[in-house]
């Protein structure tokens, strides 16, 4: 058990740094389209694809923890349809529910993927390539919550009940 629990531990410290170092790496991507001049597509066209790998590797690693599985052929749409099943059948694993604009959102990233390999010569504008930046950083702030969140007990999931905290009037 003593294992178990420091193992636990160690990889919810790795998966803070991971997270931790994504957000820089977004935050670098922020700057470098902002830099952009609308006309400059093919950055932003790498962009947009090095966001969608980010994104699909922070369901994976949610996929990973709360599920404790691996997805042997991972599409964005598989790995979205994974989480969206581990809310119905096992919804006290998952710690928060997903929004429902994020969870379109990744939808749209999805088609917009597809789209992508069936069409390798399309160019992503600046702008929705900044649109699709934002949608890692809610990514990854839903992702944090869900691998950070502890277990209080094998009933409740996620933070404590208010009316478990003691109030005091003065």
């Amino acid at each position: 058990m003593a294992q178990t629990s420091s193992s636990k531990t160690n990889q919810n410290q790795k998966d803070i740094t991971e997270l931790t170092d994504t957000l820089e790496t977004l935050q670098t991507m922020r700057a470098i389209l902002f830099a952009l001049n609308p006309s400059e597509t093919r950055i932003a066209t790498q962009v947009a694809k090095d966001i969608a790998m980010i994104v699909t590797d922070l369901l994976l690693r949610v996929v990973f923890q709360i599920g404790e599985t691996n997805i042997h052929t991972p599409t964005l749409q598989s790995i979205i349809a994974y989480i969206r099943n581990l809310m119905e059948t096992r919804s006290k694993h998952m710690r928060q529910a997903i929004p429902g604009p994020l969870l379109i959102a990744w939808y749209d990233l999805s088609d917009l993927l597809s789209f992508m390999q069936n069409e390798p010569e399309i160019r992503i504008t600046n702008k929705k390539a900044r649109q699709l930046i934002d949608l890692a950083f809610d990514t990854a702030a839903w992702a944090c919550k869900q691998l950070t969140t502890e277990l209080l007990d094998r009933n409740k999931i996620g933070f404590k009940d208010r009316n478990s905290v003691t109030h005091t009037s003065e």
